[in-house]
């Protein structure tokens, strides 16, 4: 046997017996709490799908490792599409905080009837170099007409008091309901 296909099979082996890596799935939404039934004078808001940086467009959680400098992980991803989770959670955290309305997805039934809309816009949301969870983001409540009601800001950090991804998308999921209470109060002011 020729060295060169001794190699080539003394390779093939090897790689055979390496461990796959294991691959990890995170939801933001679990989903376990119960929202509340909407009472019966509410009035529907439409939350349309947030807006999303490239860089979040994709399944890999993003960790920042320096200044500039963004890791996308190939083994600790998300269980869903970042934009319908974020949805899901911002969802359920604004029919938590809401009275008077009733916070619906853009292809919920009760969507045809909502006089105003929800629009967000996520700038940052990922684990940053300082050890800390970071998300940024706008948000703008419309008519139906289209025009501007009502818009804000939102930026928030959370501490990272645990290693671990598992911490992190725990952490990632507060600074959502963080943005979820902003946007409730602006709200029920109106």
């Amino acid at each position: 046997m020729n060295k060169t296909m001794m190699l080539s099979l003394l390779l093939a082996i090897a790689g055979c017996a390496s461990e796959p890596v294991a691959l990890h799935y995170y939801l933001l939404d679990q989903g376990t709490e119960t929202v509340p039934s909407p009472k019966a004078q509410t009035k529907p808001i439409v939350l349309e799908l947030p807006l999303l940086p490239g860089y979040l467009q994709q399944d890999g959680l993003v960790m920042e490792v320096a200044p500039h400098e963004l890791r996308v992980s190939r083994q600790h991803l998300w269980a869903q599409n970042p934009s319908e989770g974020i949805e899901a959670a911002l969802r359920r955290e604004l029919n938590h905080n809401l009275s008077k309305y009733q916070v619906v997805a853009a292809h919920a039934p009760t969507a045809e009837q909502a006089k105003l809309r929800l629009r967000v816009e996520v700038v940052h949301f990922l684990i940053g170099h300082d050890g800390k969870v970071h998300l940024e983001a706008n948000y703008w409540l419309t008519g139906s007409d289209g025009n501007n009601v009502d818009s804000g800001k939102g930026l928030y950090s959370l501490p990272l008091q645990e290693d671990g991804y598992r911490h992190a998308v725990a952490q990632m999921r507060a600074l959502v309901s963080q943005l979820g209470n902003q946007i409730a109060q602006k709200i029920e002011s109106r």
